[in-house]
Protein backbone atom coordinates (compact mmCIF):
# COMPACT_ATOMS: atom_id res chain seq x y z
CA UNK A 1 0.00 0.00 0.00
CA UNK A 2 1.39 3.47 -0.93
CA UNK A 3 -0.28 4.85 2.12
CA UNK A 4 -3.14 3.33 5.46
CA UNK A 5 -4.79 4.64 7.79
CA UNK A 6 -4.51 3.39 11.22
CA UNK A 7 -6.06 -0.10 12.42
CA UNK A 8 -6.41 1.47 15.75
CA UNK A 9 -10.03 0.94 17.26
CA UNK A 10 -11.68 4.25 17.40
CA UNK A 11 -13.49 5.40 20.78
CA UNK A 12 -16.32 7.42 20.32
CA UNK A 13 -14.50 10.53 22.51
CA UNK A 14 -11.66 10.32 20.69
CA UNK A 15 -13.06 10.28 17.52
CA UNK A 16 -14.86 13.60 18.24
CA UNK A 17 -11.71 15.73 19.75
CA UNK A 18 -9.69 14.45 16.18
CA UNK A 19 -12.74 16.19 14.69
CA UNK A 20 -12.72 18.80 16.70
CA UNK A 21 -8.70 19.42 15.53
CA UNK A 22 -9.76 19.25 12.10
CA UNK A 23 -12.41 21.73 11.88
CA UNK A 24 -10.49 23.90 14.75
CA UNK A 25 -7.66 24.25 12.26
CA UNK A 26 -9.85 24.69 9.49
CA UNK A 27 -11.19 27.70 10.81
CA UNK A 28 -7.70 29.00 11.97
CA UNK A 29 -6.74 28.58 8.58
CA UNK A 30 -9.26 30.53 6.91
CA UNK A 31 -7.63 33.64 8.20
CA UNK A 32 -3.99 32.68 9.00
CA UNK A 33 -2.45 32.69 5.32
CA UNK A 34 -4.25 35.74 3.98
CA UNK A 35 -4.62 38.15 7.47
CA UNK A 36 -1.38 40.11 6.38
CA UNK A 37 -2.99 40.66 3.06
CA UNK A 38 -6.62 41.51 4.20
CA UNK A 39 -5.21 43.97 6.59
CA UNK A 40 -2.78 45.83 4.23
CA UNK A 41 -5.09 45.88 1.13
CA UNK A 42 -8.58 46.47 2.90
CA UNK A 43 -7.40 47.94 5.63
CA UNK A 44 -3.99 49.76 4.84
CA UNK A 45 -2.02 48.98 8.02
CA UNK A 46 1.23 49.54 8.06
CA UNK A 47 3.72 46.27 7.44
CA UNK A 48 4.99 47.60 11.14
CA UNK A 49 1.42 47.34 12.21
CA UNK A 50 0.73 44.52 10.79
CA UNK A 51 3.33 42.60 12.36
CA UNK A 52 2.56 44.04 15.79
CA UNK A 53 -1.00 42.64 15.31
CA UNK A 54 0.74 38.81 14.30
CA UNK A 55 2.89 39.29 17.73
CA UNK A 56 0.73 39.92 19.83
CA UNK A 57 -1.32 36.87 19.18
CA UNK A 58 1.86 34.50 19.35
CA UNK A 59 2.39 36.33 23.20
CA UNK A 60 -1.46 35.95 23.86
CA UNK A 61 -1.39 32.38 22.88
CA UNK A 62 1.64 31.39 25.91
CA UNK A 63 -0.88 33.37 28.02
CA UNK A 64 -3.60 31.18 27.05
CA UNK A 65 -1.91 28.10 27.38
CA UNK A 66 -0.90 28.44 30.74
CA UNK A 67 -4.96 28.92 31.40
CA UNK A 68 -6.09 26.33 29.51
CA UNK A 69 -3.53 24.03 31.80
CA UNK A 70 -4.35 25.72 34.86
CA UNK A 71 -8.31 25.24 34.08
CA UNK A 72 -8.88 22.48 32.30
CA UNK A 73 -7.26 20.01 35.06
CA UNK A 74 -9.60 21.76 37.39
CA UNK A 75 -13.03 22.15 35.42
CA UNK A 76 -12.60 19.33 32.97
CA UNK A 77 -11.88 19.53 28.98
CA UNK A 78 -15.25 20.14 27.90
CA UNK A 79 -15.62 23.29 30.16
CA UNK A 80 -12.65 24.55 29.09
CA UNK A 81 -13.03 23.97 25.06
CA UNK A 82 -16.54 25.48 25.36
CA UNK A 83 -14.93 28.59 27.03
CA UNK A 84 -12.08 28.67 24.45
CA UNK A 85 -14.38 28.48 21.56
CA UNK A 86 -16.78 31.40 23.26
CA UNK A 87 -13.58 33.37 23.25
CA UNK A 88 -12.62 32.39 19.84
CA UNK A 89 -16.50 33.23 18.34
CA UNK A 90 -16.34 36.84 19.74
CA UNK A 91 -12.41 37.80 18.82
CA UNK A 92 -13.44 36.88 15.15
CA UNK A 93 -16.46 39.00 15.21
CA UNK A 94 -15.06 41.55 16.60
CA UNK A 95 -11.87 41.60 14.20
CA UNK A 96 -14.62 41.37 10.93
CA UNK A 97 -16.26 44.40 12.71
CA UNK A 98 -13.36 46.27 13.64
CA UNK A 99 -11.59 49.10 11.24
CA UNK A 100 -9.15 50.68 14.30
CA UNK A 101 -5.81 49.57 15.03
CA UNK A 102 -6.05 49.58 18.78
CA UNK A 103 -9.22 46.93 18.36
CA UNK A 104 -7.49 45.00 16.00
CA UNK A 105 -4.90 44.69 18.53
CA UNK A 106 -7.55 44.24 21.08
CA UNK A 107 -9.26 41.53 18.96
CA UNK A 108 -5.94 39.57 18.17
CA UNK A 109 -5.17 39.49 22.06
CA UNK A 110 -8.95 37.63 22.47
CA UNK A 111 -7.92 35.58 20.09
CA UNK A 112 -4.49 34.76 21.34
CA UNK A 113 -5.88 33.67 24.38
CA UNK A 114 -8.84 31.20 22.76
CA UNK A 115 -6.55 29.34 21.02
CA UNK A 116 -3.87 29.06 24.07
CA UNK A 117 -6.88 27.69 25.82
CA UNK A 118 -7.50 25.13 23.16
CA UNK A 119 -4.12 24.12 22.30
CA UNK A 120 -3.01 22.16 25.82
CA UNK A 121 -6.75 20.91 26.38
CA UNK A 122 -7.31 19.28 23.24
CA UNK A 123 -3.82 17.80 23.23
CA UNK A 124 -4.35 16.63 26.82
CA UNK A 125 -8.02 15.12 26.15
CA UNK A 126 -6.52 13.09 23.54
CA UNK A 127 -3.42 11.76 25.55
CA UNK A 128 -6.07 10.42 27.91
CA UNK A 129 -8.41 8.71 25.33
CA UNK A 130 -5.14 6.78 24.07
CA UNK A 131 -3.66 6.08 27.44
CA UNK A 132 -3.18 2.55 27.03
CA UNK A 133 0.43 2.62 25.51
CA UNK A 134 3.06 4.80 24.56
CA UNK A 135 2.66 3.21 20.82
CA UNK A 136 -1.44 3.96 20.98
CA UNK A 137 -0.68 7.72 22.41
CA UNK A 138 2.08 7.90 19.26
CA UNK A 139 -1.20 6.59 16.91
CA UNK A 140 -3.46 9.02 18.32
CA UNK A 141 -0.67 11.52 17.76
CA UNK A 142 -0.39 11.11 14.64
CA UNK A 143 -4.16 10.89 13.61
CA UNK A 144 -4.39 14.53 15.61
CA UNK A 145 -1.20 15.25 13.05
CA UNK A 146 -3.65 14.02 9.90
CA UNK A 147 -6.90 15.84 11.37
CA UNK A 148 -4.67 19.44 11.68
CA UNK A 149 -3.39 18.98 8.52
CA UNK A 150 -6.35 18.32 6.51
CA UNK A 151 -7.97 21.10 8.35
CA UNK A 152 -5.56 23.33 7.38
CA UNK A 153 -5.87 21.82 3.39
CA UNK A 154 -10.01 22.82 3.25
CA UNK A 155 -9.19 26.29 5.29
CA UNK A 156 -6.21 27.33 2.67
CA UNK A 157 -8.20 26.76 -0.08
CA UNK A 158 -11.11 28.47 0.73
CA UNK A 159 -10.29 32.72 0.33
CA UNK A 160 -9.43 30.77 -3.23
CA UNK A 161 -12.49 28.64 -4.03
CA UNK A 162 -14.61 31.64 -2.83
CA UNK A 163 -13.53 34.72 -4.83
CA UNK A 164 -14.87 38.23 -4.07
CA UNK A 165 -15.92 37.62 -0.19
CA UNK A 166 -15.50 41.08 2.24
CA UNK A 167 -12.90 41.50 4.98
CA UNK A 168 -15.96 41.16 7.25
CA UNK A 169 -17.37 37.45 5.41
CA UNK A 170 -13.54 35.95 6.28
CA UNK A 171 -13.80 36.24 9.85
CA UNK A 172 -17.60 35.62 10.22
CA UNK A 173 -16.88 32.70 8.70
CA UNK A 174 -14.54 31.50 11.45
CA UNK A 175 -16.85 32.82 13.95
CA UNK A 176 -19.82 30.67 12.44
CA UNK A 177 -16.93 27.19 12.71
CA UNK A 178 -16.10 28.19 16.56
CA UNK A 179 -19.63 28.83 17.27
CA UNK A 180 -20.19 24.81 16.19
CA UNK A 181 -17.72 23.65 17.97
CA UNK A 182 -19.36 25.44 21.10
CA UNK A 183 -21.92 23.42 20.69
CA UNK A 184 -19.91 20.19 19.42
CA UNK A 185 -17.53 20.21 22.53
CA UNK A 186 -20.83 21.23 24.84
CA UNK A 187 -22.71 18.06 23.47
CA UNK A 188 -20.04 15.43 22.74
CA UNK A 189 -17.04 15.63 24.93
CA UNK A 190 -16.90 14.15 28.10
CA UNK A 191 -16.18 16.63 31.00
CA UNK A 192 -12.84 14.47 31.75
CA UNK A 193 -10.23 15.32 34.14
CA UNK A 194 -8.05 12.48 34.98
CA UNK A 195 -8.60 8.89 33.81
CA UNK A 196 -10.81 8.55 36.83
CA UNK A 197 -12.71 11.49 36.17
CA UNK A 198 -11.94 12.92 39.91
CA UNK A 199 -11.60 16.50 39.53
CA UNK A 200 -7.91 16.97 41.05
CA UNK A 201 -6.98 20.58 39.73
CA UNK A 202 -3.76 22.10 38.72
CA UNK A 203 -2.50 25.00 40.66
CA UNK A 204 0.00 27.64 40.50
CA UNK A 205 2.17 25.06 42.43
CA UNK A 206 1.51 22.24 40.36
CA UNK A 207 3.38 24.44 37.86
CA UNK A 208 6.63 24.21 40.13
CA UNK A 209 6.54 20.62 40.88
CA UNK A 210 6.85 20.25 37.23
CA UNK A 211 10.58 21.17 37.33
CA UNK A 212 11.29 18.35 39.71
CA UNK A 213 10.35 16.41 36.62
CA UNK A 214 14.13 16.11 35.31
CA UNK A 215 13.97 14.44 32.09
CA UNK A 216 10.47 16.63 31.26
CA UNK A 217 12.91 19.91 31.76
CA UNK A 218 15.43 18.17 29.64
CA UNK A 219 13.08 17.09 26.88
CA UNK A 220 11.49 20.74 26.98
CA UNK A 221 14.90 22.54 26.80
CA UNK A 222 15.27 20.02 23.37
CA UNK A 223 12.48 20.52 21.95
CA UNK A 224 13.14 24.23 22.03
CA UNK A 225 15.71 23.92 19.53
CA UNK A 226 13.56 21.57 17.36
CA UNK A 227 10.67 23.72 17.29
CA UNK A 228 13.74 26.89 16.52
CA UNK A 229 14.19 24.51 13.59
CA UNK A 230 10.00 23.77 12.80
CA UNK A 231 9.35 27.37 12.47
CA UNK A 232 11.81 28.03 9.17
CA UNK A 233 8.93 26.77 6.84
CA UNK A 234 6.49 28.69 7.44
CA UNK A 235 9.12 32.22 7.38
CA UNK A 236 11.17 31.20 4.47
CA UNK A 237 9.08 29.84 1.93
CA UNK A 238 6.96 32.39 2.05
CA UNK A 239 10.15 34.49 1.45
CA UNK A 240 11.52 32.20 -1.25
CA UNK A 241 8.56 32.13 -2.82
CA UNK A 242 8.49 35.97 -3.42
CA UNK A 243 12.31 36.53 -4.09
CA UNK A 244 11.33 33.59 -7.28
CA UNK A 245 8.36 34.60 -8.62
CA UNK A 246 7.45 38.36 -7.17
CA UNK A 247 4.24 36.67 -5.65
CA UNK A 248 3.99 35.47 -2.20
CA UNK A 249 0.75 34.12 -2.71
CA UNK A 250 1.63 30.76 -4.59
CA UNK A 251 2.65 29.48 -1.06
CA UNK A 252 -1.21 28.60 -0.43
CA UNK A 253 -1.27 25.50 -3.27
CA UNK A 254 2.39 24.39 -1.35
CA UNK A 255 0.66 24.31 1.87
CA UNK A 256 -2.53 22.71 1.07
CA UNK A 257 -0.23 19.92 -0.99
CA UNK A 258 1.75 19.22 1.94
CA UNK A 259 -1.20 19.19 4.44
CA UNK A 260 -2.69 16.19 2.14
CA UNK A 261 0.91 14.30 2.28
CA UNK A 262 0.90 14.74 5.78
CA UNK A 263 -3.00 13.24 5.45
CA UNK A 264 -1.88 10.50 3.29
CA UNK A 265 1.48 9.53 4.80
CA UNK A 266 1.18 10.03 8.67
CA UNK A 267 -0.06 6.93 9.77
CA UNK A 268 2.74 5.06 7.17
CA UNK A 269 5.53 6.84 8.58
CA UNK A 270 4.49 6.36 12.25
CA UNK A 271 3.96 2.36 11.51
CA UNK A 272 7.08 1.98 9.66
CA UNK A 273 9.94 4.33 10.82
CA UNK A 274 8.59 5.80 14.15
CA UNK A 275 7.51 2.73 15.99
CA UNK A 276 10.74 1.14 14.56
CA UNK A 277 13.44 3.24 16.15
CA UNK A 278 13.56 5.00 19.42
CA UNK A 279 11.38 8.14 19.73
CA UNK A 280 13.99 10.42 20.51
CA UNK A 281 16.06 8.80 17.58
CA UNK A 282 12.62 9.91 15.38
CA UNK A 283 13.14 13.09 17.01
CA UNK A 284 16.78 13.44 15.63
CA UNK A 285 15.91 12.16 12.23
CA UNK A 286 12.90 14.25 11.95
CA UNK A 287 14.94 17.48 12.88
CA UNK A 288 18.00 16.89 10.26
CA UNK A 289 15.14 15.76 7.66
CA UNK A 290 13.61 19.40 8.14
CA UNK A 291 16.72 20.79 7.62
CA UNK A 292 17.30 19.61 4.19
CA UNK A 293 14.14 20.64 3.25
CA UNK A 294 14.86 24.09 4.36
CA UNK A 295 18.76 23.93 2.42
CA UNK A 296 16.93 22.62 -0.58
CA UNK A 297 14.18 26.00 -0.53
CA UNK A 298 17.44 28.28 -0.76
CA UNK A 299 18.56 26.49 -4.18
CA UNK A 300 15.01 26.43 -5.64
CA UNK A 301 14.45 28.37 -8.73
CA UNK A 302 11.28 26.31 -9.97
CA UNK A 303 8.00 25.90 -8.28
CA UNK A 304 8.39 22.30 -8.51
CA UNK A 305 11.39 22.21 -7.08
CA UNK A 306 9.88 24.56 -4.32
CA UNK A 307 7.63 22.21 -3.77
CA UNK A 308 9.68 18.93 -3.31
CA UNK A 309 11.87 21.18 -1.10
CA UNK A 310 8.71 21.90 0.96
CA UNK A 311 7.53 18.12 0.80
CA UNK A 312 10.88 17.30 2.16
CA UNK A 313 10.93 19.46 4.87
CA UNK A 314 7.21 18.21 5.74
CA UNK A 315 9.02 14.78 6.11
CA UNK A 316 10.78 15.47 9.01
CA UNK A 317 7.92 16.88 10.72
CA UNK A 318 6.23 14.14 10.22
CA UNK A 319 9.09 12.55 12.20
CA UNK A 320 8.85 14.96 14.82
CA UNK A 321 6.17 16.88 15.93
CA UNK A 322 3.46 13.60 16.93
CA UNK A 323 6.41 12.01 18.16
CA UNK A 324 6.96 15.11 20.97
CA UNK A 325 3.36 15.38 21.74
CA UNK A 326 3.58 11.30 22.74
CA UNK A 327 6.47 12.02 24.92
CA UNK A 328 5.05 14.61 26.53
CA UNK A 329 1.90 12.25 27.09
CA UNK A 330 4.49 9.81 28.75
CA UNK A 331 6.78 12.43 30.95
CA UNK A 332 3.32 14.02 32.63
CA UNK A 333 1.82 13.03 35.62
CA UNK A 334 -1.56 12.13 34.54
CA UNK A 335 -3.42 14.27 37.87
CA UNK A 336 -1.67 16.84 35.54
CA UNK A 337 -1.33 16.33 32.08
CA UNK A 338 -3.04 19.61 31.06
CA UNK A 339 -0.19 21.32 32.86
CA UNK A 340 2.48 19.60 31.59
CA UNK A 341 1.06 20.44 27.56
CA UNK A 342 0.56 23.97 28.66
CA UNK A 343 3.97 24.27 29.52
CA UNK A 344 4.93 22.09 26.53
CA UNK A 345 3.31 24.40 23.99
CA UNK A 346 5.30 27.38 25.88
CA UNK A 347 8.22 25.52 24.89
CA UNK A 348 6.88 25.48 21.51
CA UNK A 349 6.51 29.42 21.45
CA UNK A 350 9.52 30.29 22.51
CA UNK A 351 11.14 27.50 20.11
CA UNK A 352 9.41 29.48 17.25
CA UNK A 353 10.21 32.73 18.64
CA UNK A 354 13.72 31.85 18.78
CA UNK A 355 13.80 30.14 15.11
CA UNK A 356 11.96 33.74 13.72
CA UNK A 357 14.52 35.91 15.48
CA UNK A 358 17.60 34.09 14.07
CA UNK A 359 16.16 33.56 10.18
CA UNK A 360 15.21 37.13 10.34
CA UNK A 361 18.53 38.37 11.41
CA UNK A 362 20.63 35.79 8.94
CA UNK A 363 18.06 36.86 6.09
CA UNK A 364 18.56 40.34 6.64
CA UNK A 365 22.69 39.97 6.78
CA UNK A 366 23.33 37.69 4.11
CA UNK A 367 20.16 38.51 1.99
CA UNK A 368 17.46 35.91 0.41
CA UNK A 369 19.38 35.17 -2.91
CA UNK A 370 22.71 33.93 -0.89
CA UNK A 371 23.80 30.59 -0.52
CA UNK A 372 25.35 31.08 3.34
CA UNK A 373 21.70 31.78 5.01
CA UNK A 374 21.07 28.43 3.89
CA UNK A 375 23.86 26.60 4.94
CA UNK A 376 23.91 27.55 8.03
CA UNK A 377 20.09 26.76 8.75
CA UNK A 378 21.64 22.70 7.42
CA UNK A 379 24.75 23.07 9.69
CA UNK A 380 22.23 24.59 12.82
CA UNK A 381 19.29 21.81 11.99
CA UNK A 382 21.73 18.92 11.73
CA UNK A 383 23.43 20.11 15.17
CA UNK A 384 20.07 20.18 16.86
CA UNK A 385 19.15 16.88 15.42
CA UNK A 386 22.71 15.19 16.66
CA UNK A 387 22.39 17.08 20.56
CA UNK A 388 19.21 15.18 20.33
CA UNK A 389 20.43 12.08 19.59
CA UNK A 390 23.31 12.17 21.90
CA UNK A 391 21.45 12.63 25.06
CA UNK A 392 18.76 10.47 24.18
CA UNK A 393 19.04 8.32 27.38
CA UNK A 394 18.75 11.41 29.63
CA UNK A 395 14.94 10.94 28.85
CA UNK A 396 13.22 8.62 31.09
CA UNK A 397 9.47 8.46 32.01
CA UNK A 398 7.66 8.48 34.72
CA UNK A 399 7.45 5.20 37.20
CA UNK A 400 11.02 4.53 35.72
CA UNK A 401 9.67 3.10 32.24
CA UNK A 402 12.36 4.54 29.89
CA UNK A 403 11.42 5.46 26.31
CA UNK A 404 12.71 2.36 23.86
CA UNK A 405 16.27 2.75 22.57
CA UNK A 406 17.36 0.98 19.94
Amino acid sequence: MIFEFPKMTFRKHLSTLLFVVLIMHFANFIIIPILPVLLSVDKGLSPSKIGYIIGIGFLTFQVGSIIGGLISDRIGRKITLVIGSAIEVIAYIGFGISNSYMFFLLFQILNGIGSGIYAPTIKAAIAEHASESIDMKTTAFSLRGIAANLGIALGGLLPFLIIGLSFTAYFFISAAVYLGLLFISLLFIPNSCVRNNTYGYTSLKNYLKIINNKSFIIFSAKSISVWAVYSQLSILLPLRATAIFNNGKIVGGIWTITSIIVVLFQTTITRRIIRKISLLSAISWGTIVMGIGIFLIGYSNTYIFLLFSATIFIIGEMLSTPTIDSIVSELADNDNIGAYFSVANITYGLGTALGSFISGRIIGIYGIYSSVPWNIFLILSILVGVIVYIFRKKIIVQKNRTIPIK
